[in-house]
């Protein structure tokens, strides 16, 4: 029996040709990078509760990992009805005693934590094409600002400067890139998605929807995410 999973998860993505933020926070609170991530433990996490993502901060072929709270592999509907505590406590109790800790975590993985004991699946990867040779940028500079939990990317194309901002908030249920062309170039570049799920997607001028029916196991899950609001 296949149980409905559906979510929604968005994205706001603004360009502007100008600089709004005009805090300059400590320095004592900002996390600096020189470069790019290369893998996926060297990009800087930002999230709300709620969802959340990986910016790996590349300005050729950004690439944004993305994340939601309820897409995992375990039970839609919570069920808890394998869940034995009582039955094995003494047993679980008397190993932990003896230090026999993995006996114990053996019934402790098997009868006392369910079906909804399952793991995170990674929902998508967002990524941004930018339309500019690497060998053109310099001035390169990825941050995290533990302040207000803002990633920055900053860079410059010749004499023309670059910002990207990223931040989550869990009161919106949003996540919110803005991409700044800060002198005369403008910004240019393609959005697309890819999945380790099937996916069906559909796309049009101002929303980006992605759609998959897909078995994450144990369980089989449906979703349903409307993306991108540009």
């Amino acid at each position: 029996m296949k149980h409905p999973f559906f979510a929604i998860f968005t994205v706001l993505i603004a360009f502007s040709p100008t600089n709004v933020f005009s805090q300059s926070p400590s320095d004592d609170l900002i996390i600096r990078y020189d470069q790019p991530a290369k893998r996926w433990n060297e990009a800087i996490p930002m999230g709300n509760g709620f969802m959340g993502a990986m910016v790996f901060g590349d300005v050729i072929r950004e690439r944004i990992q993305l994340n939601e709270g309820t897409l995992y592999s375990g039970d839609p509907l919570k069920t808890f009805d394998n869940i034995k505590v009582g039955k094995y406590l003494d047993s679980v109790t008397q190993l932990i005693d003896q230090q026999k800790f993995i006996d114990a975590q053996k019934i402790i993985s098997k009868e006392w934590l369910g079906r909804n004991h399952q793991m995170f699946q990674p929902m998508a990867d967002l990524w941004m094409d930018f339309k500019r040779d690497s060998q053109q940028v310099k001035d390169y500079s990825r941050t995290l600002n533990l302040n207000d939990a803002s990633v920055v990317t900053q860079y410059k194309v010749g004499d023309n400067r670059f910002k990207h901002t990223y931040f989550a908030s869990y009161p919106d249920h949003v996540m919110v890139f803005r991409l700044e062309a800060l002198d005369e170039e403008l910004l240019h570049c393609k959005l697309y998605l890819s999945t380790p799920h099937k996916p069906t997607e559909t796309l049009s001028l101002k929303i980006i929807s992605f759609v998959w029916k897909e078995k994450l196991p144990p369980l089989p899950c449906e979703g349903n995410f409307p993306w991108l609001k540009v």
